[in-house]
This record gives C-alpha cells, structure tokens and sequence, in this order.
C-alpha cells in the first residue's frame, strides 16, 4: 500500500490482490478513512460455475477472494471502532463487471460517473433511495 499526499490528504490504493487493507492503514495511523468497495452491498447476482478446468480455477480463486474481501472489511470495522477511526465505506450501485483486467475507457467513465451520484445520492437520503433513477441516471 503506497500514500500520496494531495491538498493536505493521503490517499492509498491497496494494489492488485490487497483487498480493502483498512486495518493497516489503521496500522499505519490512518484516523479517518473513506474505502471504496467495487462491488455492490448485498450478493445480488448468482456466480456461474466454470464450464473447463480454467474458468473453473478462476472462478474458485473469485470465491476465495471473495471471502478474503468480506473478512478483511469485517476485521476493519471491528479495527476502526476499537481505534476510534471514522470509516466510511461505499459501494458500487450495481455489479460493474465479471473481469477486472478489461479496461474501457468509456464504460469506466461511465461506471464513474454512477458511482459517485450514487455516493452522493446516499450521503444525501439513506432513507429513500431509489436505485434505479440514480444508476440511470
């Protein structure tokens, strides 16, 4: 996990196979941290299962990471409470994508830009959130 140091702030990026390492930026010092979750907050697609040897072992290394992530933003809550941490987590809206090594420039943007109004969207009303107009949008 590497920090730059922008307008006062330091921001992290836990790196490929470094899911979500919000305790060691406890460990680090870190006193508020803002962690975004590229998946949705409830299990709301059904993984299929791989159809050849291949696609069968990336699948199973999917569920391990998916394990790995869930327990690693458990552990940094229980961290960030006990620590006295401001830890806000978001979430994307909907499910992005099966393969994160494809980058597309205009869907990225597109993700984004959803991402963020539903960010936004959420900090403004928790209580009534219509997903559908803020992902359309």
């Amino acid at each position: 996990m590497s920090l730059v140091k922008k307008n006062d702030f330091e921001y992290a990026d836990g790196g490929f196979s470094c899911v979500v390492p919000i305790r060691e930026a406890i460990l680090r010092g870190a006193t508020e941290i803002d962690a975004i979750i590229l998946d949705t907050e409830a299990f709301t697609y059904r993984k299929a299962i791989g159809k050849n040897p291949f696609s069968l072992m990336v699948d199973l290394f999917d569920g391990i990471l998916d394990q790995v992530e869930k327990k690693g933003i458990a552990l940094g809550k229980l961290s960030a409470k006990h620590n006295g941490v401001t830890l806000n987590l978001y979430h994307t809206p909907i499910k992005l994508t099966d393969n994160s090594l494809v980058f597309n420039k205009k869907q990225m943007t597109k993700w984004w830009k959803q991402g963020y109004e539903y960010a936004k969207y959420k900090l403004e009303d928790e209580s009534e959130i219509d997903y559908e107009s803020v992902i359309n949008s």
